[in-house]
C-alpha cells in the first residue's frame, strides 16, 4: 500500500555531500519535496525509472574514474535508470561546475561535456527526444550556506523563466493536488457520526462508509453489489475534484497572458498535433466488465450479421452513406473503411441496470480522406478527425474519421455480447452524448403536409 505513495517529482542525482545537502536544504526551504540519489554506481538504483519527475538536477561527474564520452555514458544509463521518458515535459538542470568544458580530445573535441552527456541520453533511449527542456546552471561556490542556497534560488528562477507553457502544467498539476487533498478533507469529515472519531480505526470505518455510499449513489443500486464496478466510485470522487477544481481561488497563480500572446504563426496547430489531441478527448480503451459498455465501437466479424441486425445487407449501407458511384470494390478503399456499430444507451440505464436491450447504430471508420466523400444528408453524423490508439491495421497509431447513419439502428438483448460483434475501442462520454443526442432529435423529428 505504502508504493502508492511512490511519486516524487523532484529528483537530485550527485555524488558529492558538500554540495546536494546544500541543494536538499534549499528544496526544503522551499518546501518542495525531493528523492535524492547519488549514482556513483549503478547498485543501489531503483528497480524500475519515477514516471512522474518534474525537475532533475543532475552532477555531470558522478564518478571520478570517467570522463569525456566514458562521463557521459555512466551518467545518461544512470539517468535512464532513474527518469522515466513517460515524464513529459521534464526540465532537466545539468548542475556542474564543468557544463562548459571542451571534450579533451578525438572528434568530440569541439563539444561541451554537457553536450556529451544530452547526446547520450538521446542514445540510450530515444523516446525522451522532445520531452526534456535542458537546463544549463552552475553551482553557487560561496562558502557562506546562507549566501550559496539564496543563490541556488536565484539560478533557479532565472532558469525556469520564460517557460510558461511548463509553468501552466505544473500550476495545474499543483491545484489537482490541492483539491484531492480537499476531496480527502470532505470524506474523511463521515466519521464524525461514528461514535469516538478519537479511536483506531474509526476514520477508516467512516471512509468505507462515505465511499461505499457514493458507489450506491453512482450505480443506482440499492446495495453494494459484489461484482460492483469499480469505475462507479473514481467516476463519483472525479466529479468532487472537478468541483474543487473548478471553485479554487488559486486560479490566480496561473498567468494565462503569455500563452495568449501570439508569436508569428504560433498560434496555429498542426493536423497530426489536433489527431492526437482528440484522441485523448474523444477515446479511450474499450472496457470489458459489463456487456455493452455505452459508447464501445464494434467491429463485425461477419458481415452476414449486419443484414440480421438493420434488415439490410452491407452494400445498401455503404449506398446510403457515400455519393453515387463511389466504387466499393476498391480493394484499397476496402482496407481503408471498414463498418462499424456503436453502443448508445443512456449511461445511467446502464449503471441501475435497468437497461434490457443495448441500441446499436452502424457507422464507418475511415481513413486517409475516404470521410470527405459521405453523403451530406440530415441522416449522417461525422465526428472530428482523430488518433486511432488501439487495434489498427497498422502497427502505428493512424488518423480516422467516424461516421454514423440514424436509419439504421438496432436493437439487442444487453445480457450477452453478439459473438460476431468484436468490441475495439470506446468513446468517451460527451460524444457519445452527442451521438445519442443526434439520433434521438432526428428520430422524433415530425413530419406534416402543407400546400
Amino acid at each position: 500500500m505504502i508504493n502508492l505513495l511512490a511519486t516524487p517529482s523532484v529528483c537530485v542525482i550527485d555524488d558529492e555531500p558538500s554540495e546536494y545537502q546544500h541543494i536538499l536544504s534549499a528544496l526544503n526551504q522551499l518546501h518542495i519535496g525531493c528523492i535524492h540519489i547519488k549514482g556513483d554506481t549503478t547498485e543501489g538504483l531503483p528497480d524500475r525509472p519515477f514516471d512522474g519527475l518534474r525537475l532533475v538536477f543532475t552532477d555531470l561527474y558522478l564518478s571520478s574514474a570517467t570522463t569525456g564520452k566514458n562521463m557521459a555514458s555512466h551518467t545518461a544509463n544512470v539517468f535512464r535508470r532513474i527518469v522515466s521518458p513517460e515524464s513529459a515535459p521534464l526540465v532537466v538542470v545539468i548542475w556542474s561546475k564543468h557544463i562548459e568544458e571542451k571534450a579533451s580530445e578525438g572528434i568530440d573535441a569541439d563539444k561541451t561535456e554537457s553536450d556529451l552527456f544530452v547526446e547520450a541520453i538521446y542514445e540510450a533511449d530515444s523516446a525522451y527526444k522532445g520531452r526534456l527542456i535542458i537546463v544549463k546552471m552552475p553551482k553557487p561556490t560561496s562558502a557562506d550556506k546562507d549566501e550559496w542556497m539564496q543563490g541556488l534560488k536565484g539560478q533557479l528562477n532565472d532558469a525556469l523563466n520564460g517557460m510558461s507553457g511548463t509553468h501552466a502544467l505544473w500550476v495545474w498539476e499543483s491545484l489537482v493536488r490541492r483539491a484531492t487533498v480537499q476531496v480527502g478533507a470532505i470524506l474523511t469529515s463521515a466519521i464524525n457520526s461514528i461514535g469516538d472519531s478519537g479511536r483506531d480505526g474509526e476514520i477508516d470505518k467512516g471512509l468505507r462508509s462515505t465511499l461505499r455510499k457514493l458507489i450506491l449513489a453512482q450505480s443506482g443500486e440499492m446495495e453494494v453489489l459484489p461484482n460492483a464496478d469499480p469505475r462507479h466510485l473514481y467516476v463519483a470522487l472525479t466529479q468532487l475534484l472537478s468541483d474543487k477544481m473548478e471553485n479554487s481561488q488559486a486560479h490566480s497563480s496561473l498567468d494565462i497572458e503569455p500563452l495568449l500572446r501570439v508569436e508569428g504563426d504560433d498560434t496555429a496547430i498542426s493536423e497530426a498535433e489536433k489527431n492526437q489531441i482528440n484522441g485523448a478527448f474523444l477515446s479511450s480503451e474499450a472496457y470489458a466488465g459489463i456487456p455493452y459498455p455505452h459508447g464501445t465501437i464494434y467491429r463485425l466479424e461477419k458481415y452476414e450479421v449486419f443484414e440480421a441486425l438493420f434488415g439490410a445487407d452491407s452494400l445498401k449501407f455503404l449506398s446510403d452513406m457515400y455519393k453515387k458511384g463511389n466504387p466499393f470494390d476498391n480493394q484499397e478503399w476496402l482496407k481503408s473503411v471498414e463498418i462499424i456499430l456503436v453502443e448508445i444507451s443512456p449511461a445511467c440505464d446502464i449503471a441501475q441496470g435497468k437497461r434490457r436491450n443495448a441500441i446499436l447504430m452502424a457507422g464507418l471508420l475511415m481513413r486517409g480522406e475516404h470521410h470527405k466523400k459521405l453523403e451530406k444528408s440530415a441522416s449522417i453524423c461525422s465526428l472530428p478527425k482523430f488518433q486511432l490508439r488501439w487495434g489498427s491495421n497498422s502497427e502505428l497509431p493512424e488518423d480516422i474519421v467516424l461516421g454514423f447513419c440514424s436509419l439504421y439502428k438496432s436493437t439487442v438483448n444487453a445480457s450477452k455480447e453478439h459473438p460476431s460483434l468484436t468490441p475495439w475501442f470506446r468513446l468517451r462520454e460527451a460524444p457519445t452524448s452527442h451521438l445519442r443526442n443526434w439520433y434521438s432529435s432526428h428520430s422524433s423529428r415530425i413530419g406534416f403536409v402543407s400546400l
